[in-house]
C-alpha cells in the first residue's frame, strides 16, 4: 500500500512532468523565434534577390550596350577602310590637280607666244601688201 511519502514521490513525478511541460512550452518559444529568425532570413533573401534581378537587368543593358558598341566600332572600321579609299583618291586627285596648274601655266605661256606669232603674222601681212604695193 502506498504511504504517504510514496504519493508525495508521485505528486513530485507529475510535478517534474509538468515542469517538463513548462520547459517544453518554453522550448515553443525557443521555436517562436527561430521561427521569426528563419522568417527574417526570409524576407532577407527576398531582397537579396530583388537586388540580383535589378543587377542582372543592368547587366543585360549593359550588355545591349556592349553589343552595340560593337556593331558601332565594325561600322567605324568598315568607313575608317572607305576613307582610306577616299584619301588615296584624293591624293591622285591632288597629283592630278598640280599637273593641270603646270599644264595651265604652260597653257599660258604658248597663248603668249601664239599672241606673239599672230602679232608677228600681222606684221609680215602689212609689209607684203606694202610690197606688192609698190611693185
Amino acid at each position: 500500500m502506498a504511504t504517504h511519502d510514496e504519493t508525495t514521490e508521485d505528486e513530485a513525478h507529475e510535478h517534474d512532468h509538468n515542469g517538463h511541460d513548462h520547459d517544453h512550452d518554453h522550448d515553443d518559444d525557443d521555436g517562436e523565434a527561430v521561427v521569426a529568425v528563419i522568417v527574417a532570413n526570409q524576407e532577407k533573401i527576398l531582397a537579396g534577390q530583388k537586388v540580383i534581378q535589378g543587377n542582372q537587368k543592368q547587366l543585360a543593358q549593359i550588355l545591349a550596350g556592349q553589343k552595340t558598341i560593337q556593331a558601332n566600332q565594325k561600322t567605324i572600321q568598315a568607313n575608317q577602310k572607305t576613307i582610306l579609299a577616299n584619301q588615296k583618291s584624293i591624293q591622285g586627285n591632288q597629283k592630278l590637280l598640280a599637273q593641270i596648274v603646270a599644264n595651265q601655266a604652260k597653257i599660258a605661256a604658248n597663248q603668249k607666244k601664239l599672241d606673239l606669232v599672230l602679232s608677228n603674222q600681222k606684221a609680215i601681212q602689212g609689209n607684203q601688201k606694202k610690197i606688192l604695193a609698190k611693185k
